[in-house]
């Protein structure tokens, strides 16, 4: 095998690795950006609503989920409040156990607007898939070597 040949071969295998690396990334880039999008039109409208109208509605977790959820339901037309489990919804408005986390939770549901926790959620989902992916990436890595090792080790 002459070493052009060599070469080209290892760009080849390079560029198929950066291929399987990206569509592996992908899920991860497309569900955080769909949340990134839902949030920043939930920013939007907010604003156009108060510039328009006047209007500055409360677009917090908890409003939109105990209050008033179909006013938020209306607004917010393209968030999934249907995804959100009802016994959830259930121990925020009467609350039987867990009372300490209850009031923990509480304010901080009171006080968070939907699109900072959409945010959030975007951020943390796209981190959390990248750290899967390199995880994988470098386990696949270090069995390629030691699979590497095995054979040079069996056939010298």
């Amino acid at each position: 095998m002459k070493p052009s040949d060599k070469n080209q071969q290892s760009s080849i295998i390079t560029q198929v690795i950066g291929i399987i690396i990206f569509l592996a990334l992908l899920p991860g880039l497309i569900s955080s950006g769909i949340l990134f999008y839902f949030s920043g039109m939930m920013i939007y409208q907010k604003i156009y609503l108060w510039l328009k109208f006047g209007i500055c509605i409360d677009t917090s977790i908890y409003n939109c989920l105990i209050t008033n959820p179909n006013y938020c339901k209306n607004i917010l037309s393209n968030f999934p409040f249907e995804n959100i489990p009802h016994n959830f919804i259930n121990w925020l408005y009467h609350p039987t156990d867990w009372l300490g986390l209850h009031s923990t939770i509480k304010p901080i549901l009171e006080t968070v607007p939907l699109w900072i926790a959409g945010f959030i959620c975007a951020i943390f989902i796209f981190f959390a898939w990248l750290f899967i992916v390199v995880f994988f990436i470098q386990l696949i890595i270090n069995i390629c070597k030691k699979a590497k090792e095995f054979i040079d080790l069996i056939f010298k």
